[in-house]
């Protein structure tokens, strides 16, 4: 029997994974996420392009569950518009979001909402139908009315030879209800 010697795991700095994703990203026009990247303009600055030291000079270890998050989604990578981010900040700054600004305050529609306890959709619809700013956001959302259940049991063979009864007589359910005193929802 000969024993298996194992080396010792080798592990890459914390930010190397956020470094060459960027990298693939910006760099490579095969890489999947191009478009939306390299594609679009969207650079890594010469000190940080080849260099995963510059890189982690600038940005500091990568706190636990955070990632690299560009603050102007237009600008490129450089250390004057990157951060770690967690994932809620990085959701609330994309190309999609929709920035609000109020009495000099800018927040994301899904920012105002949250704050206010409001459905970011709930906002949107209110300041599409033309409501002031004040009234959509400080208006609290009506109840939803309960859905209906839908009926998920199937018909028993009772209620099936009913039915097949009154069609074959040409009986109305209400009349068929009233001749036999049975419960409307069985006919």
């Amino acid at each position: 029997m000969s024993a298996k010697i194992s080396k010792p795991a080798r592990s890459k700095p914390s930010g190397y994974g956020s470094w060459a994703a960027m990298r693939e990203r910006c760099l490579n026009p095969k890489s999947k996420c191009f478009a939306n990247y390299g594609g679009r303009g969207i650079t890594i600055c010469a000190s940080w392009r080849d260099s995963f030291a510059n890189f982690a000079s600038d940005m500091g270890e990568r706190p636990v569950g955070t990632s690299i998050d560009r603050i102007d989604n237009d600008k490129g990578y450089s250390p004057d518009n990157c951060r770690w981010a967690m994932p809620r900040q990085q959701a609330n700054n994309t190309r999609r979001s929709r920035l609000i600004t109020h009495e000099g305050e800018t927040r994301t529609a899904t920012g105002w909402a949250r704050g206010a306890g409001l459905n970011t959709s709930t906002l949107l619809e209110r300041l599409t139908l033309g409501w002031a700013f004040e009234r959509a956001l400080n208006e609290p959302e009506l109840a939803k009315a309960p859905r209906p259940r839908a009926k998920t049991s199937k018909p028993t063979r009772l209620g099936r030879l009913i039915k097949r009864s009154r069609e074959a007589k040409g009986l109305s359910r209400e009349t068929l209800a009233v001749v036999t005193d049975l419960s409307f929802t069985l006919i």
